[in-house]
């Protein structure tokens, strides 16, 4: 932006107010029009950041009946007294938002709102697609978190969407082979990739498929898993146990919840990687998550929200604000 653009958008923030309402329905409605009516379309990223520190007021239209899955909405929940499940819906229904907390105690919105905005100014490519084709094997699953996934007989397609620079993402693929008698090597999938260049340009880009080959013997041998297998199982281990705790907080069995948490927490720890960043920072949301249920006030302000943004962050497997940020490694 240049300075006359700056110093309007300045204007009419200094000109909002506040009227006691929530009406979150008719801020995405003003937004998506807002998106349909630009000039500049092509190549440009474009995502709506939605704010709110309430409940819906009475009489409203309910967000639900607005259609945002073309668009990646962006929540953050300011305060302990918004509506979390109401926020994380509506990022889970957009195309891949997040929810992030912002104000909670000493939980800053400048965090929230500065890594909404950083990933949009880095997008990188789009479109981003991958697809594995089984060969000399059977896929049995693959864990994309929130990403769709399109199968047929052979083959799995997820969609990643617009991807950051510098972004990783892991898809982790289970397979069942066939017996076999002797020591022999063969391939057991066909990987491939393609994407459009951020930018405007609409040419699809596909790169040589891959083929990832095994060698296998007679006998079983049984190998530890590789540290970032390890470390992806673990963190959709954590991500399960937390959407498992905050379901038996809801049902107000806090024992359970709790005793899942402790669970996760020495399966985490039994695998002994002390130093490793995402471990260090899946112990640190278990550890949060039980401070926050400590009781049925402080999980009703506080520990809900942690936990729905936390399983909606690693199912995209991108940051969102919430504790202290420093402590939570998305990748």
């Amino acid at each position: 932006m240049n300075e006359y653009g700056k110093d309007n958008v300045e204007l009419l923030i200094n000109k909002l107010k506040g009227d006691g309402y929530t009406n979150v329905t008719a801020g995405l409605q003003t937004a998506l029009n807002i998106l349909a009516q630009r000039r500049q379309k092509a190549g440009r990223t474009s995502a709506v950041l939605l704010m709110s520190d309430g409940k819906l007021t009475n009489g409203c239209d309910h967000p639900s009946t607005v259609d945002v899955s073309n668009v990646p909405v962006y929540t953050i929940g300011l305060g302990n007294d918004h509506d979390s499940q109401l926020l994380q819906d509506i990022a889970t229904r957009s195309y891949k938002g997040t929810y992030s907390i912002a104000d909670m105690e000493d939980w800053t919105l400048d965090i929230a709102f500065s890594s909404c905005v950083a990933g949009l100014l880095n997008v990188f490519v789009q479109d981003l697609q991958l697809t594995i084709a089984q060969l000399g094997s059977e896929i049995q699953d693959v864990r994309a978190g929130n990403y769709n996934q399109t199968r047929d007989n052979e083959s799995v397609t997820i969609s990643f969407g617009n991807v950051y620079n510098y972004k990783k993402f892991k898809t982790t693929v289970f397979l069942s082979l066939p017996a076999i008698k002797e020591r022999t090597t063969i391939d057991i999938l066909k990987v491939a990739l393609s994407y459009r260049p951020s930018g405007g340009r609409a040419l699809l880009i596909k790169y040589t498929p891959i083929t990832v080959t095994l060698t296998r013997t007679s006998s079983p041998v049984t190998l530890d898993d590789p540290v970032e297998v390890g470390n992806e199982i673990a963190r959709g281990d954590t991500a399960a146990a937390m959407q498992t705790a905050r379901k038996q907080a809801d049902a107000n069995d806090f024992d359970g919840a709790k005793k899942t948490l402790d669970n996760m927490g020495k399966s985490l720890d039994s695998l002994n990687r002390e130093a490793d960043k995402l471990i260090k920072s899946l112990k640190y949301e278990v550890q949060e998550f039980l401070k926050l249920l400590k009781d049925p006030e402080t999980y009703r302000r506080q520990g809900r929200a942690f936990a729905l943004s936390a399983e909606l962050s690693h199912n995209l497997q991108r940051f969102a604000a919430r504790g202290d940020s420093s402590q939570i490694y998305s990748d």
